[in-house]
């Protein structure tokens, strides 16, 4: 369980985060129909997913990892969600 754990908590640091939220944004354009959505909706979705998984990480760890259920566990795993969007929409920008 410890592996697993390990892997839980690494999901909710803001380096790795971003880097899934780098990735993430180059596999969105290749989903089927992605491309007929609006640009708001795309990057509504987008900060949703960036959002809900460290999240959930942080409940996990939570729930099963011992972590502490603090305040600062799910405001650190926010920040990771923040700073994904925020690498992968940068990623995408075309014209600044």
């Amino acid at each position: 369980m410890a592996g697993i754990c390990d892997w839980v908590i690494g999901l909710q640091g803001p380096a790795l985060e971003a880097a899934v939220g780098f990735v993430l944004s180059f596999l969105a354009e290749k989903i089927p129909g992605w491309k007929d959505l609006t640009p708001a909706i795309k990057r509504l979705a987008f900060l949703g997913i960036c959002l809900v998984v460290p999240l959930a990480a942080a409940g996990i760890g939570v729930a099963s990892c011992g972590q502490p259920a603090t305040f600062e566990t799910f405001w650190n795993a926010f920040l990771a969600g923040v700073a994904a969007f925020g690498g992968g929409t940068l990623a995408h920008t075309r014209k600044l």
